[in-house]
């Protein structure tokens, strides 16, 4: 149980506007620790709905969410917000930079939230992150003038400025080219490889699901099929 980062035990997520509709049905998984596993399925099979509760971005109905053997959905709303900015990245398909701040601005902003406070220390941090993802020659550039790519890289360094233990990665290309594509899955796999961060990714490009290590697959909120991959080349 020690190599098991995050658990979840029969969960389950009904919203109830305008009429109660169950999403997840009793949801049971593991990610271990460094693992890198895609989410994949068709629209409104419950990938977002399961990454939001997983990363407690949501409340579960029914279940638990265990995290490094901490409870989380019985945290206090505070306390989810504690966990979330210290121990979850997000990325998602809209990078929701702020256009008018720098790149580097945009990647101090959760530490801010954590810390209030701009240390030498994280301003070397996130520098030496723009530099690992590939946009270090941009830093001082307003994020509203950069391109798709690099906007989706520069997001992927704001996810990694508090060391998470965990990535959450929501159609992160959904709104790139191929070429831009593969870029960001060869980053994502550079960081679990590297940095031994556990990521989870959501897709519906079964090409990049491919090339991960672990495929779960949803279907009307349950899960239908979850295959470990051999893979020629990590």
């Amino acid at each position: 149980m020690d190599n098991i980062l995050i658990e979840t035990k029969h969960l389950i997520k009904d919203y109830t506007k305008p009429t109660r509709l169950r999403v997840l049905h009793g949801i049971d998984i593991q990610l271990e620790r460094g693992s890198f596993s895609s989410l994949i399925g068709a629209s409104g099979s419950g990938k977002s709905t399961l990454l939001h509760v997983l990363g407690a971005l949501d409340r579960p109905t029914e279940g638990e969410v265990i995290f490094d053997n901490t409870q989380i959905s019985r945290l206090t709303d505070d306390e989810l917000s504690d966990f979330r900015n210290s121990k979850v990245g997000f990325i998602f398909q809209f990078h929701y930079l702020l256009p008018e701040f720098s790149v580097l601005e945009n990647v101090l902003i959760p530490n801010m939230i954590q810390t209030d406070t701009e240390s030498p220390e994280v301003l070397e941090r996130a520098t030496e992150l723009l530099e690992y993802v590939g946009v270090g020659h941009i830093l001082n550039k307003s994020a509203g003038n950069i391109s798709g790519g690099e906007q989706q890289r520069t997001a992927i360094a704001r996810a990694l400025i508090n060391q998470p233990d965990l990535i959450l990665a929501d159609e992160p290309t959904g709104n790139l080219d191929s070429v831009n594509s593969e870029k960001v899955l060869d980053l994502l796999r550079k960081i679990n490889r590297e940095l031994n961060t556990t990521i989870l990714l959501v897709t519906h490009d079964a090409s990049l699901a491919e090339k991960t290590d672990r495929i779960i697959e949803l279907k009307d909120g349950l899960i239908i099929n979850d295959t470990l991959q051999i893979l020629t080349q990590k």
